[in-house]
């Protein structure tokens, strides 16, 4: 059982906020957890001072935001190799950017407190080796993020996948998101994506290695943002490097 309490003062706010965890090792090969937190965040310079404009949407500051409060709650369970996690967290004064007027040429927004949001999901991942070589990996992370009233709330996917697999100094990864939406109003939706990323080293030395990488392997096209104009991330990209690794000499 471990707790903890942290403290923090931003301007004439304070705020406390407690951490309990608790570990039981059921069995040799399986172990329970549960933890219940507080945490918050205070609005950034930017939220509160630096307005912007992207495509057709202009964003506004505002100086009056308070912080965002969390309340959260998880359980789990470890065997072996797999690992499931499942939790809720309330936030309270989510700060987002609402929108206030919309045209065909401009949509104002302003940071806002939302108000009250809640996450309700559930993460689940493992990891293998396979004889001295492989090593292999995935998760798959379900969460329902939505304000109160029913919205979702803006660029949270519903479901994100990983999967990775390294043999020796040869590896791939892929990561796969679900729809979500780009705005308060559930209006601006981006699609699913499928990005695969694919890397190697090669050591010319004790001490150096050559590094390569490919990613977006398959060029796909993922949309960033909806501004209402879909704007893609970055496409099919090559990286070569070289990479300075200290390595000690045993003992003796």
């Amino acid at each position: 059982m471990t707790a903890g309490i942290r403290a923090d003062s931003w301007e004439s706010e304070t705020q406390l906020n407690p951490r309990l965890s608790v570990l039981w090792r059921a069995a040799d090969s399986l172990s329970l957890s549960a933890s219940a937190y507080t945490a918050f965040r205070a609005p950034t310079l930017n939220e509160l001072y630096r307005g912007f404009r992207v495509g057709n949407v202009e964003t506004l500051p505002n100086a009056e935001l308070q912080s965002e409060e969390l309340t959260g709650f998880e359980v789990g369970a470890r065997a072996r190799n797999v690992r499931l996690t499942l939790f809720v967290m309330n936030v309270s004064d989510t700060i987002a950017n609402v929108t206030l007027s919309q045209t065909p040429s401009l949509i104002t927004r302003r940071r806002e407190n939302l108000g009250r949001t809640r996450s309700l999901g559930a993460e689940l991942d493992g990891e293998w080796r396979i004889g001295s070589d492989w090593r292999v990996s995935s998760g798959l992370l379900f969460v329902d993020a939505s304000v109160r009233g029913g919205k979702r709330v803006p660029q949270v996917p519903r479901v994100q996948a990983t999967a990775q697999a390294m043999w020796r100094r040869v590896g791939a990864q892929m990561r796969w998101t679900s729809m979500q939406f780009d705005d308060d109003r559930n209006e601006l939706a981006l699609g699913s994506a499928l990005v695969v990323d694919a890397f190697a080293s090669y050591p010319v030395s004790r001490s150096l290695e050559v590094t390569f990488a490919i990613e977006n392997v398959l060029d796909a096209e993922v949309e960033a943002s909806a501004t209402p104009v879909v704007t893609l991330g970055q496409p099919r990209a090559w990286r070569v490097g070289v990479r300075f690794v200290e390595r000690r000499r045993p003992a003796g």
